[in-house]
């Protein structure tokens, strides 16, 4: 055992004095189990705990050592170094001290990332084990790393269905989570959150629980969390996940933001604010974000319109009563250049919008102010190269059909004369 601790003790000065991969991979196996020991001992300086932090994140980023911490049930030993982070002696008068505890933590959180990214985790640490129970109690700490950890983990965990509906429907963690969303926390704390939230809201019934414990009004006040441009896409990109396939997700956004009817805040709505984030950013992604999000309320109250419920019908009315510009997010989607299956998604909402009367108008709104209206010509009139793939033919071809099909129900509806008579006749004839 001596022996095999001298060992241990000359491959980690080996790490320390030359960083190489080499000794790494000369290193036994029980070189991470000595580093987390020495890096938890109570009389372990600052200096020597950063030291031995970038020694094991080193070792943790080799796939042997890896498995190493996983098979042999390490990884709460890991969480034991990221916790001591907050109890070491470190000189908070000094700028350079704090910043390399900043980094050391930043670096214990990815490397504990990786370890629970990889698929044999879940079957070391199922829901109910130790590390798991340990997560959860983390997602209610004033410690930011030790929150953002908890998220990651957890949400690596959350692969299944049957997982992020046992986390939600018997644990109740969603309802941990909406409270960092309305509260203080930092933005890679939100970020984290919104994250785990969205695997959540994948699964089964979920959406109806996390509606049910109001997170529309919870990730609303984050689309105006413009100091960090990363929180307001995934809020955007949580939000399109909640509605999609669920009515009353969609009812939920479709709510009046105050009860009284003399407010003025009666008459506007939660997707009121989502569409008023897509007016002020610069960002594509955002944009695309929230148009894929207001296809989806198009697709939903479209198909349900047929049952003629008194439900779908108001729900259609306040959706473009409210919300004149309804289609302009559509309209981001069509004229971004980074995406062409987002701009065929757009070309099919916008075609869907189109086959209403009151949607026509907003269709109206999206080619007068949007520039869709030289694409929809573009794309009436494009020939298919030949040298395209089958894909992009594919694509091209439903693009125009599409269009062609948002032309003929503009036409229908009797809208054509609001916007430009003779340049959308001159559209209307490469339909024929």
């Amino acid at each position: 055992m001596a022996a095999e601790q001298g060992m241990i003790h000359r491959a980690t000065l080996t790490l320390v004095l030359t960083g190489t991969a080499q000794g790494i991979d000369a290193s036994p196996d029980g070189t991470i189990l000595l580093l987390m020991d020495l890096a938890v001992d109570e009389n372990t300086t600052f200096a020597q705990f950063a030291c031995l932090v970038n020694c094991l994140v080193a070792y943790l980023q080799n796939e042997r050592f890896q498995n190493v911490c996983l098979s042999n049930g390490m990884v709460e030993r890991v969480l034991s170094v990221l916790r001591r982070s907050y109890t070491t002696d470190v000189d908070e008068s000094s700028s350079e001290d704090v910043k390399l505890l900043a980094q050391l933590r930043l670096k214990i959180n990815q490397a504990l990332a990786d370890v629970s990214a990889l698929p044999q985790f879940m079957e070391v640490y199922p829901l109910d084990s130790s590390l798991s129970r340990t997560l959860r109690s983390w997602l209610e700490v004033p410690e930011d790393q030790l929150q953002i950890c908890a998220c990651v983990m957890l949400g690596n965990l959350a692969r299944s269905d049957e997982v992020c509906q046992t986390m939600v429907q018997s644990l109740e963690i969603h309802k941990t989570l909406i409270s960092i969303l309305k509260s203080n926390a930092r933005g890679a704390v939100l970020h984290a959150a919104l994250g785990f939230l969205k695997n959540l809201a994948i699964a089964g019934d979920n959406k109806s629980y996390l509606g049910d414990a109001d997170i529309i009004p919870a990730v609303s006040r984050l689309w105006e969390f413009d100091t960090v441009p990363q929180v307001q896409f995934a809020a955007a990109s949580l939000t399109r996940q909640l509605i999609s396939s669920s009515l009353r997700n969609i009812s939920r956004l479709l709510e009046p933001l105050s009860p009284d009817p003399d407010s003025p805040a009666h008459m506007r709505t939660y997707l009121s604010l989502l569409l008023s984030l897509s007016r002020k950013t610069d960002s594509t992604p955002i944009k695309t974000e929230i148009g894929r999000a207001v296809a989806s309320i198009c697709r939903m109250i479209n198909s349900r319109t047929r049952e003629e419920s008194n439900e779908t019908n108001t729900l259609f009315e306040r959706l473009y009563s409210l919300h004149e510009d309804i289609a302009r997010p559509i309209g981001a989607m069509i004229t971004q250049t980074q995406w062409p299956v987002v701009r065929s998604e757009g070309w099919f909402a916008l075609a869907l919008m189109a086959s209403s009367k009151q949607g026509s108008l907003a269709v109206v709104d999206c080619l007068e102010n949007m520039d869709v209206y030289k694409l929809l010509q573009d794309s009436l009139s494009a020939d298919v190269s030949e040298s395209a793939d089958d894909n992009e033919r594919l694509r091209r071809s439903k693009d125009r059909d599409n269009t062609i099909i948002l032309v003929r129900e503009m036409l229908k509806n009797d809208v054509w004369k609001l916007f430009n008579p003779d340049s959308f006749w001159k559209a209307s004839e490469l339909t024929c």
